[in-house]
């Protein structure tokens, strides 16, 4: 975000693949935040880093470290480049003119580099539990530290940024206002509304409000206030609360200000004039939208992150003139969290974007542990790989991509479980009656149709831990012989009462990282339509259970 933002949302690095956008006053630098490495760096997991754009190209600025909690991150620049703030490991620090760590907390810097701020958050203890976060603003020049007072409730609670002439937002139960080298002034503001942005000149307030919330068609705006003519301009109308039009960057003078519309039609950006209300659209190609960037601090270049996972600039005055800076990289944004959850030996679909769209494309190109994944299938969203059965749950393991033609690689720490049951989905164009792959007792086909009391069935599972007998990475399990689970997994099919009897678990005969289980159901009277049903499972480092239900199935 430009610096004249003064409400930054992120006390953590929490990344897509790029995030946390600067820029200076002629656009000439652009700086950003990943947890990507650049192609060629010695193999390692990189920690939160600062990268820079300028006529030289691409670098990397700042941070690096062996976890996704070290690191550089949020960059803060100078309009005229000469002064970067950053927060590392916790602490505020300044590269460049005025080099200096100014301490603990996330730091914002002013355009000009005259002030600071360092905002530390934290939750009180029980009985309390409630969020707290103390703020300091530092004149850079002189090295006072004044820290921010409790004004009539007024409070910094997400940790502000500072405009060049000192003044910082302060927000709170009784409303907004500014502080400005102690003098507080309340700003009077209609119900429901909240400070997004100041200006760098301090003379112009960006702030959204929710109107007609009981009636059929409420509405989000965006509003810009002249301060010191009192005069508001309406910069947006959205239909709330399916979406909204987010602030990404303010120009020093609170001229122009850049948007990117977030919701169920969003994705659209446009830089807006405050004093007109006039907005100019960023074309994009079609199916393309913005989700991040930010705005030169003369407003002349605007700076978006797309969904592409490419960075580009935009010239503000005619919205068009789209030219790539960084080119999007192979990314799998959710990999070690649910459902893409990593198990020794199971199989794990991953989503992700700008994937290659065959397996072979895929073959040797990523990594856990520096252990290449043996690539089952892949298209040009989703890869499904085995994941090594040497991994030593639980723990870390490097995560590593090396694909594309972007000058990033995914390079990352990812959880492994050592135990952590879930049904294989269906492929395109599949059907059960269970909603997952499950299968007739003889292998005859997919179970299509409704099971009786004593059938057996077969379904499909990952996660189910290890097996009793040494098993190789990339191999099958064997045909001549079968290899059961170390663990237990157990299942209740509703409406049946009793427990099924689990005949078999262990790998899937011929398959790559699919475990089977085969079920007997309990005899009797026919119940009715299998609803859902409830799991548990025990094993070496872990056991628990879940809940399952047929998708469009009345819950029993």
């Amino acid at each position: 975000m430009a610096r004249g933002l003064v409400l930054i949302l992120l006390s953590c690095p929490l990344f897509a693949q790029f995030s946390q956008f600067a820029a200076t006053d002629d656009g000439r630098q652009i700086y950003f935040t990943s947890t990507l490495q650049l192609a060629g760096d010695p193999t390692g997991v990189a920690g939160n880093r600062i990268f820079r754009v300028t006529g030289n190209g691409l670098e990397a600025f700042a941070g690096s470290g062996d976890s996704v909690s070290s690191g550089a991150y949020d960059p803060q620049v100078s309009g005229d480049g000469q002064t970067v703030g950053l927060t590392r490991n916790g602490n505020g620090e300044l590269l460049g003119v005025g080099a200096a760590v100014l301490g603990p907390g996330t730091l914002t810097m002013s355009r000009n580099a005259r002030w600071a701020v360092l905002t530390v958050s934290s939750i009180l203890p029980p009985p309390i539990n409630s969020y707290i976060s103390q703020s300091t603003v530092i004149n850079l020049a002189t090295g006072e530290r004044t820290i921010l007072p409790q004004v009539n409730g007024y409070s910094q609670t997400f940790g502000p940024g500072i405009a060049s002439d000192g003044t910082v937002v302060m927000q709170g139960t009784s409303g907004s206002g500014l502080w400005r080298q102690g003098n507080f002034a309340p700003v009077a503001l209609p119900d429901g509304s909240s400070i997004e942005a100041l200006s760098d000149s301090a003379q112009v307030l960006v702030y959204s409000r929710v109107l007609n919330t009981s009636s059929a068609n409420p509405q989000e705006l965006l509003v810009a206030r002249n301060l010191l003519t009192g005069n508001e301009t309406i910069l947006s109308s959205q239909p709330f609360p399916y979406t909204s039009a987010r602030v990404r960057g303010l120009s020093n003078d609170g001229q122009w200000v850049l948007c990117v519309v977030a919701g169920l039609n969003g994705g659209a950006a446009f830089v807006a004039n405050t004093t007109t209300g006039q907005s100019i659209p960023l074309a994009l190609p079609d199916g393309e939208r913005a989700t991040d960037g930010t705005l030169s601090g003369f407003g002349g270049l605007a700076f978006l992150m797309t969904s592409s996972g490419r960075i580009v600039s935009v010239d503000r005055q005619s919205g068009t003139n789209v030219l790539t800076l960084v080119a999007a990289p192979s990314w799998v944004p959710d990999i070690g969290s649910f459902p893409s959850t990593l198990f020794p030996g199971s199989m794990v679909h991953l989503s992700g974007n700008n994937l290659p769209s065959t397996a072979d494309a895929l073959a040797g190109r990523i990594f856990l542990d520096n252990i290449a994944l043996p690539v089952v299938y892949a298209n040009s969203t989703e890869v499904a790989v085995q994941v090594p059965w040497e991994l030593q749950p639980p723990g870390p393991s490097a995560f590593r991509m090396d694909i594309g033609d972007s000058p990033f690689r995914q390079n990352q720490w990812v959880p492994i479980s050592p135990m952590f049951p879930q049904f294989e989905p269906l492929g395109p164009g599949e059907t059960s009656v269970l909603g997952f792959k499950a299968v007739r007792a003889d292998f005859s086909g997919l179970l299509t149709s409704q099971p009786n009391p004593g059938d057996t069935i077969v379904v499909y599972v990952v996660g189910l831990g290890p097996v009793n007998a040494p098993m190789v990475t990339g191999q099958p399990a064997p045909l001549d012989r079968t290899v059961a689970i170390q663990g237990q997994f157990n299942c209740t099919f509703n409406p049946y009462g009793p427990q099924a009897e689990t005949l078999f678990a262990g790998l899937a005969p011929g398959l790559l990282g699919i475990y089977q289980v085969n079920f007997r159901l309990p005899p009797g009277p026919n119940p009715g339509p299998i609803t859902g049903g409830s799991c548990t499972y025990s094993g070496p480092g872990r056991n628990g259970g879940f809940t399952w239900n047929v998708p469009g199935a009345a819950p029993q």
